[in-house]
Parts: structure tokens; sequence; C-alpha cells
């Protein structure tokens, strides 16, 4: 599954409230598709959120992108306004303020 795809994936799959542990016993085992590495499934990543509840799909999916690794995100420290940490020769220890 790509991370794009939540919201629809949950919102077909659920009635809400629902609760993580349904998820992860139904879902838990699907991969999800990272750009930047091997990827990580559903369970894993709803295991690093504190919630326990679901109001609704879009609950779900809004902890859910919330909770993904790092190898979901492109260049960290990117910033596309100004210069970016490690672009400029000497910036190697400079960290975004």
């Amino acid at each position: 599954m790509r991370p794009t795809d939540a919201y629809e994936t949950f919102d077909e799959a659920y009635s809400y409230p629902t609760d993580r542990q349904t998820v992860i016993e139904t879902m838990g085992e699907t991969r999800i598709e990272s750009p930047n590495g091997p990827g990580e499934t559903i369970a894993e990543t709803l295991e690093r959120s504190g919630s326990e509840e679901f109001r609704s799909a879009q609950e779900l999916t809004d902890v859910f992108m919330g909770t993904l690794s790092d190898q979901y995100i492109g260049r960290k420290y990117y910033d596309d306004r100004g210069d970016n940490p490690g672009d400029s020769p000497g910036d190697e220890n400079r960290r975004p303020t």
C-alpha cells in the first residue's frame, strides 16, 4: 500500500469508531511502500502511536501518516525557500533554527 492510499483504504475497510487493535489484527501485516528503504507494516507504524481509538477514517489516516518513520520523508531539513544545510561547503555542521 502507498501512504497516499491510506485514507481510501481505511475508509472502505472500517466502520467508525474503531480501535487500534482491530486495525492491527485485520491490516497489520500490510506493507507500506517506501521510496527510501524496505518499508514497514501498518502494525509497526500504529504501534508507535499513543492512540487507542479512531473516530473517523480521517483521524486514523492522520495518526498513521504522523507516525510513519523517517524513511517516508524526503530530504531532511530541506527548505525550498533558501539555503539548505549541507548544500554549501562548510555547512555540514549547520542545523536549521
